[in-house]
């Protein structure tokens, strides 16, 4: 490879790598827009990478243009006591010089930090998105929860059953306190409770089991952790009864199972929030 070869190499070839990485991230962050489309996604990519050749390919015959029309020039010989110290000339010659450099990097520079800005609030927003979407699926299983096992325990019981179901929401393994009934429900009904609550937090069964048995273990003393796993959701009589989420939805179905949701709070407004 000779010098000139070299030269082209360092001029185009690594400047084309950094504006392919910089296409490649403006048409996903712009393409997160319309569900990462991968025409639209092409299209942008094909467009930002082109625009910066552009840019780069002027600036080049800019300052070649600058730099060969200055060497045509016949210069004044400026006689100096130091050679090492720059003419009045050569320092105006390097000042223009790094204008025109200043001026012709300024729009890369400036797109580059748009497409990060864009991208740091795509996030931002993202984050927020399923923080109030957690927040709202916590609201309603602490709603079903109160609507359900009410009129079933004694009300310092009842509060104790809403802070371990807004624990299991955010941390599954955490150690529970444990209450009871007063009698009036059966082990099919906390199985039923339980696995409505954890599908809907999309927990395994053996995750749902051990809620259930470590919030009421008087209910479960004589129920073995693989018994209630294998029961979760079967389908007998019960007080309280199986709700099977619709897809894409952590929803009850209020008026199939006999209650009324007060607070009004659904995963339908998440959806319309994140559209």
């Amino acid at each position: 490879m000779n010098i000139k070869t070299t030269e082209l190499a360092l001029l185009w070839l690594m400047p084309s790598i950094a504006f392919g990485s910089i296409a490649l991230l403006a048409s996903y962050e712009i393409g997160a827009d319309f569900n990462h489309h991968w025409l639209i996604e092409s299209g942008i990519f094909l467009i930002v990478l082109l625009l910066l050749l552009a840019i780069y390919g002027l600036q080049q015959t800019t300052l070649s243009d600058i730099f060969f029309s200055k060497a045509n020039i016949p210069l004044p010989s400026l006689s100096t006591d130091n050679p090492s110290v720059p003419s009045p000339l050569q320092s105006i010659e390097i000042q223009t010089s790094t204008n025109a450099i200043s001026e012709m990097v300024s729009p890369t520079d400036e797109f580059i930090s748009t497409c990060l800005h864009k991208s740091a609030l795509i996030e931002s927003d993202k984050r927020k998105k399923a923080e109030l979407n957690k927040q709202r699926r916590t609201l309603i299983l602490m709603e079903y929860t109160n609507a359900i096992l009410t009129n079933h325990m004694k009300k310092s019981h009842l509060e104790i059953i809403l802070k371990n179901v807004e624990l299991f929401t955010v941390s599954p393994k955490a150690n529970f306190i444990p209450i009871e009934t007063d009698g009036s429900l059966g082990t099919a009904d906390l199985r039923h409770f339980a696995w409505n609550i954890g599908k809907r937090l999309g927990y395994e069964r053996i995750t749902q089991a051990k809620f259930i048995k470590q919030c009421f273990p008087k209910e479960f003393m004589n129920c073995e952790l693989p018994t209630i796993i294998r029961n979760l959701s079967d389908e007998v009589t019960s007080i309280i009864k199986i709700d099977k989420p619709d897809k894409g939805s952590y929803d009850f179905h209020w008026e199939a199972i006999g209650l009324v949701n007060p607070l009004e709070i659904s995963s339908e407004s998440s959806s319309k929030d994140s559209t």
